[in-house]
């Protein structure tokens, strides 16, 4: 009876030509400013936020943020996230791969982008005969899709799918007729809002107007037109409820509560530009550094002390806005990446 030949594996050789097109790995591709990749991580029993926040390379607000999640203590053993990331994890697709005559495990190995060391695991082999016609189980590296998370800067147009933000605990929407935002941009209110219950004292602070239902022209405003904008009553000392957006100086300003609502509306991730008059700036930069924050973040949170008409900064001066704060949200729904996008300049806000 006649026996199939038995192939012995030999170390595996560089291939040369057309073979080696068909062993380089895919090369990830240039991400643009706004364009992140895109992953879904199931949880394990034992896993925490800072842990899978760790493993992605994003901060755990930034996770919570992406998944709409007020605590860290609501994610639970089997819960799928998505995560947003710049960091490029080895990914690979599982796949089947039948022997050929001539193939060594070295080869297959380096033909699929995988360690040999990796391939015999998955496959449970020790030594090194293969025969043609055999099937081996492979894994074949990717590149993770691509998200884009805001990158346009047009303050004009229209509202789709809007959500209504209403009055809660912490927070009073003066007109529900232009509270409409995109759904980022309400789930960035209320996230920010409930992450502070109990720092903030027994306040409800106003909320002025962000859109109307479909977006386009609002009275009074030159941008509040794509559901991204937000005006938001300053904290004053002393003072627990707001009836109105009302002028405030720097010696009025209550600067702890109010920095800690902008920080943690910055640490959620989704902050495109903060709005405020420039004199106010002063005593939340020192409030920051009081806390703690370093030159570094600073300089990468405020405009102060560079001055009025800098462009560093997240936290941006503009004429007219004494009484209110003004923050722009990303447009945060993901979208797949194609070409560049749009690189326009900061839109004014109004």
């Amino acid at each position: 009876m006649s026996r199939e030949p038995v192939v012995v594996a030999q170390a595996a050789r560089r291939p040369r030509g057309r073979a080696a097109r068909k062993t380089t790995a895919p090369r990830p591709p240039d991400l643009g400013k706004y364009d992140y990749y895109q992953y879904e991580h199931k949880i394990k029993r034992g896993e925490t936020v800072i842990g899978i926040a760790k493993q992605y390379g994003v901060s755990p607000e930034k996770l919570l943020g992406f998944n709409d999640l007020a605590s860290p203590h609501l994610i639970r053993a089997g819960q799928v996230l998505t995560i947003y990331s710049k960091k490029l994890l080895r990914q690979v697709e599982p796949g089947e791969y039948v022997v050929k005559p001539g193939d060594t495990l070295g080869s297959i190995a380096e033909r699929h982008q995988m360690p040999l060391s990796r391939l015999r695991k998955l496959n449970r082999t020790r030594g090194d005969r293969i025969r043609p016609g055999l099937r081996l189980a492979v894994e074949t590296p990717r590149v993770p899709p691509i998200a884009r998370l805001g990158g346009s800067r047009r303050t004009t147009g229209y509202l789709k799918n809007a959500v209504q933000l209403t009055s809660e605990r912490g927070f009073r929407v003066r007109n529900r007729s232009r509270a409409w935002g995109t759904p980022n941009t309400v789930r960035q209110i209320r996230l920010a809002f409930r992450a502070l219950r109990g720092r903030l004292g027994d306040s409800t602070l106003l909320i002025g107007d962000l859109s109307a239902k479909h977006g386009g022209p609002l009275r009074n405003h030159r941008s509040h037109q794509r559901g991204l904008d937000v005006d938001i009553a300053i904290y004053r000392k002393g003072v627990n409820n707001y009836p109105n957006l009302e002028q405030t100086t720097p010696a009025t300003i209550d600067a702890r509560r109010t920095w800690a609502l902008l920080y943690q509306f910055i640490r959620q991730g989704q902050v495109d530009m903060i709005f405020i008059d420039y004199s106010l700036q002063r005593p939340l930069y020192e409030e920051a550094r009081r806390l703690g924050a370093p030159k570094r973040k600073l300089s990468e949170w405020f405009q102060y002390p560079a001055g009025p008409n800098s462009r560093g900064g997240v936290i941006r001066h503009e004429p007219g806005h004494a009484g209110h704060i003004h923050v722009r949200f990303l447009d945060f729904e993901p979208k797949r990446a194609s070409g560049k996008g749009s690189r326009g300049g900061h839109g004014r806000p109004r």
